[in-house]
């Protein structure tokens, strides 16, 4: 059990690192995304991770979707504040 659970999450974050040149550029060109990283996690069985900041929620919205419109073969973890810096 355990083998496969490893096996099923390496296949994973193989397939996030595969999607994340898409996602970099999906967010790249809006400045509203500037704050904003991308990677691999374990989390989820291998997972998308999004890291940083946005100015409001409108942008957040509009972050998520366009991450979306990528159509990611792994679940995308959101980890990300909306406000500006204080």
């Amino acid at each position: 059990m355990f083998g496969h659970t490893w096996v099923g999450q390496m296949r994973h974050m193989r397939m996030a690192r595969q999607h994340l040149a898409a996602v970099i550029r999906a967010i790249g060109a809006d400045p509203a995304f500037r704050d904003i990283k991308v990677g691999v996690g374990t989390g989820g069985d291998g997972s998308i991770l999004v890291v940083g900041r946005v100015s409001a929620q409108s942008d957040l919205d509009k972050l998520e979707a366009v991450i979306a419109g990528t159509q990611p073969p792994v679940k995308v973890t959101f980890s990300v504040t909306v406000g500006d810096r204080g």
